[in-house]
Order: C-alpha cells, then sequence, then structure tokens
C-alpha cells in the first residue's frame, strides 16, 4: 500500500531498532527520511521502548534520536527492568502459595513467553495471568487477599487482583469467555490438555504447540475487539524462533481447524517472519500492516468502539443493521445477551431474569464499584464512524478471520 516516503521509512526503522533490540545487534544508521518523533511514537504506543533503547544507544550518537526522547527511552528501559523484577517476585509468592495450599494452577501468556526471549524484561507485560480450576476461585480469592491483593473485578471469566504500586494479576477459571462461541467451546475442558511441570507439585504447563494455539485465539480476540500490537506479532516470531523444528505441525493445523484458525494464523506468522526475520528485506507495507501499527499495544479506543458495533450489526434477516452513535449509546445500555452471560453464570439457566441481571449490573457499577463515567462514554460517540466499520470488515477479511 502507497504511504509517503517519510512515514514508511519510519516505520521501516521502527522495525529495523526492534530486530536489533531483540538480538543485542548493531542497527544500521537511520537515512534522511526517518523522523524519530515518529519512530518514538510508535515504540512508546506499543510499548517496546525497552527493546529499542539499547540499540539506539549502539549507534553513534549523531546518529541517535534527540537528547529529550533519548532520555525517555532510558526511563522506559530500566523502568521495565524494575517492573519485571517486582512482577517475577509477586509471582514467585503466588506460586508458593499455590503449591502450600494445594491449588493446581498454570501461568499463561506473557509470565511464561517472557522466557523465550533473549532476557525476560524486554517481554513487558501489563499483569500476571494465571489459570485455576473452577472449583478454586473462593479458595484463591482468601489466598490473594492474604497476600496483600485487593480485587479489582470479579466475573464468569476470571478474577482481577492488584497490588501497590504495580502488580496485577488476572486469575481466570476458563481460558476463554462466552462471547466467543467457538473458542468457548474447545477450551472448555482444556485442564485435561495441561502437563504437570517437573519438579512442582501443583503447577501446570501446555505443551508447546496447545500454547502457539492459544497464542493464536488470544491474537484473534484482540482482532475483534480493537486490533493488536506489535508485540503479538513479536511473540509469534520469538516462540517460533525457540520451538519451530520441534513443533508437531499437524496437531496444531488440525486443532486450528477446529476453531477456524487456519488462514489467520498463516497470514500471522507471515507479518511476523517478514518483520522479524533476519534474512528478511522489508520494503512496502500491506494494509493489515498497517492497520497492526495504528493498533497501539492492545488496540485503539476508536478501533474498539466500532469494532463491539461491527459484532452487533452483521446481517440480520439479509438486511445489514444500521450502525451509528445511537446504536452504539443502546449497546451500551442494554449489553447483548452474551455480555449478561458472561457477568451471570446463572443467566443461563434463568434468561426471564434478563430486567433484574440489567438493573443489578448498574447498581454495582454505579452505587458499589462507582465506575460509571458518563463524560468518557459519550466522548466515545465521535470514534462512531459507519466508515470505520466497513474498514474493520474488511481488516477482518484481510486478517483471514471466518465468520464465526
Amino acid at each position: 500500500m502507497n504511504i509517503d516516503i517519510v512515514r514508511r521509512e519510519s516505520l521501516v526503522y521502527f522495525l529495523k531498532l526492534l530486530r536489533a533490540g531483540l538480538y543485542n545487534k548493531t542497527p544500521e544508521p537511520p537515512n534522511e527520511n526517518v523522523n524519530f518523533k515518529l519512530v518514538y511514537d510508535l515504540l512508546n504506543s506499543h510499548m517496546v521502548l525497552n527493546i529499542a533503547y539499547p540499540a539506539v544507544m549502539k549507534l553513534p550518537i549523531e546518529q541517535q534520536p534527540p537528547e529529550d526522547l533519548l532520555l525517555k527511552m532510558k526511563d522506559y528501559f530500566f523502568a521495565a527492568k524494575a517492573k519485571e523484577a517486582v512482577q517475577f517476585y509477586e509471582t514467585e509468592q503466588v506460586k508458593a502459595c499455590y503449591e502450600a495450599s494445594k491449588v493446581p494452577y498454570c501461568l499463561l501468556k506473557g509470565s511464561v513467553m517472557k522466557y523465550y526471549y533473549q532476557s525476560p524484561d524486554l517481554r513487558t507485560m501489563c499483569d500476571i495471568d494465571i489459570l485455576i480450576q473452577s472449583n478454586d476461585v473462593q479458595k484463591t480469592y482468601i489466598l490473594m487477599k492474604q497476600l496483600g491483593f485487593t480485587v479489582t473485578k470479579t466475573s464468569y471469566a476470571d478474577n482481577g487482583y492488584f497490588k501497590p504500586p504495580l502488580v496485577e494479576f488476572e486469575i481466570h477459571r476458563v481460558l476463554c469467555d462466552k462471547a466467543f462461541t467457538e473458542l468457548f467451546a474447545y477450551y472448555e475442558n482444556f485442564w485435561d490438555k495441561l502437563i504437570k511441570k517437573s519438579n512442582s507439585g501443583f503447577e501446570y504447563i501446555m505443551k508447546p504447540e496447545d500454547f502457539y494455539i492459544y497464542m493464536i485465539a488470544h491474537i484473534y480476540k484482540h482482532f475483534l475487539v480493537g486490533g493488536i500490537g506489535i508485540r503479538a506479532i513479536m511473540d509469534i516470531y520469538i516462540f517460533l524462533d525457540n520451538f519451530d523444528k520441534t513443533l508437531n505441525w499437524q496437531y496444531i493445523n488440525e486443532e486450528l481447524s477446529k476453531i477456524k484458525l487456519n488462514k489467520h494464523e498463516a497470514i500471522m506468522k507471515e507479518i511476523a517472519f517478514n518483520w522479524f526475520a533476519k534474512d528478511r528485506q522489508i520494503q512496502e507495507f500491506s494494509e493489515l500492516e498497517l492497520f497492526i501499527f495504528d493498533s497501539n499495544a492492545y488496540g485503539k479506543t476508536a478501533f474498539s468502539v466500532n469494532s463491539h458495533l461491527l459484532e452487533n450489526s452483521e446481517k440480520d434477516e439479509g438486511k445489514a443493521k444500521k450502525v451509528g452513535p445511537v446504536q452504539y449509546m443502546l449497546h451500551v445500555i442494554f449489553p447483548s445477551k452474551t455480555h449478561f452471560s458472561h457477568l451471570y453464570e446463572s443467566y443461563e439457566k434463568h434468561p426471564y431474569f434478563l430486567p433484574f441481571y440489567w438493573i443489578h449490573m448498574w447498581f454495582v457499577r454505579i452505587f458499589i464499584k462507582r465506575n460509571v463515567n458518563v463524560f468518557k462514554t459519550v466522548s466515545y460517540l465521535k470514534h462512531v464512524d459507519s466508515k470505520r466499520i466497513d474498514y474493520l470488515r474488511k481488516i477482518k477479511v484481510l486478517a483471514g478471520i471466518e465468520e464465526k
């Protein structure tokens, strides 16, 4: 896709810095078309400044970013190291507590993935994800509070915990919530596939093939709710760089076909190798690649708002539903039945209590959690755009996402 030369060269150099940072190499110097402010903004929005900082420090002083940007990168680099150390300590405390209390558990996502990078602090993460069994939800609730954590959320899928100043845990009872019907069914009895970790009493792990499949499924979920960042693509490449030659690809492809993600996986893998493989030359970018660059680390508000509308505007009886600000507000005030089945486990057995669930949800949000921000919600209306919805529909096709 054609873009102006400054943006293109800045995107190319953004990737070159990450390549160099991941493998402790010296990057080639930037050419005259590279805009370091644009490169910095990309690194910052995708939360990968810590990877690029050691690389830019290997450049001659005259080729490094402006001093103000360099100082910000330095601060981020050391903050990432400090955060990883604190997260590691708290994770070990939680693991020890679960072991002593005989709670089976499995670390997920970044808390596993970071050890496949050359240094674990290169793979930053906002929270630590752990899978437990459903009958241990109340037990872990008590244990986390004993460890000094406060509860930040409770839901059918997971509970959130926080300990100042920066440690967050998400303790999952399921790997996927009910909003993603096929994935929920696939992962409903996933404990049967887990393997007990050697030299551990109650820690379980995924075999590499299942870890990779879950990575792809998680990327797919993010695609549907607002987009993905470059770390997701980077994870694919780093993981395959470690495991590709030993993976059972027949098993992976068979399992991916069960959740209709074969095409999506192939496209994401191709982008990962185009961006990070040492022998690939980066030249032009596709519309899908530009979407990922624009999505920030976890997706953007504009994409998220319109993704929710897209989900609720799929063709009904042969006619596309109208979407716009009014439909968005109605969606916020009156969430879908799927949303209630996620919040209330009893909803599916008692759907006739829907008015009660609706009243209870808003009572909790307004008077207990007090997390209703009317001005923020109204501000989202500016993002509602039928053209954006059409664009997201196109991106889903480009990403190989099949209708479920």
